[in-house]
């Protein structure tokens, strides 16, 4: 009998020193994540205000997110496996009906909602980069195709004055052939 309050009381000790740990952990995540984010804000308002493209740092930002809600994932799994197994060693001890149990119990429900919260971020931010990319591509193949028309164009103005250049030799030619033909009459008719 002990023995076992022994155990509750040092299985109980562990967990609420690990749930510190991963407290203050989660809480450093955010806080990077939030550093990383205000950075990045900041060089994109910089880039925009030079004239200069925030491609890269708008897709830096999005990856940079998904790596925040990742890693807050892995502190919400940590969490969750530090109280189930307190919960695990309650089970054994037959103490599912402690209030100790029941207030691990609630607390993973806590979790699993974080949890479920973070897979939607985690979602979202992961289906915002998809778009992005999506975007940046189509804008990359828009840029490709008003290249082409562009040169093309300007291979078409380049056939159209060389075109233009024959002909104006050709009027010369046939300009002198006639002032040849005209002085010719007229030498004859003298």
């Amino acid at each position: 009998e002990e023995q076992t309050r022994k155990m509750k009381a040092n299985a109980e000790k562990r967990t609420k020193e690990r749930d510190k740990e991963l407290k203050k952990e989660a809480s450093n995540i955010k806080a990077r994540g939030a550093k990383i984010q205000a950075g990045l804000d900041f060089e994109i308002r910089m880039a925009q205000a030079s004239g200069k493209s925030t491609v890269e740092l708008e897709h830096k930002k999005i990856v940079a997110m998904i790596n925040t809600t990742k890693q807050l994932k892995t502190n919400i799994q940590q969490r969750m496996n530090n109280y189930w197994q307190e919960m695990q060693m309650l089970k054994r001890l037959g103490d599912q009906d402690s209030e100790r149990y029941k207030k691990l119990q609630k607390e993973m429900q806590n979790f699993r909602k974080q949890a479920k919260e973070n897979n939607h971020a985690l979602f979202k931010n992961s289906q915002d980069l998809k778009v992005f990319d999506a975007e940046q591509a189509q804008a990359a193949r828009e840029a490709a195709k008003e290249r082409a028309e562009a040169a093309r164009q300007a291979a078409e103005a380049s056939a159209q004055a060389a075109e233009d250049k024959r002909r104006a030799i050709l009027e010369i030619e046939n300009a002198e052939r006639a002032e040849l033909l005209a002085l010719e009459k007229e030498y004859q008719d003298n």
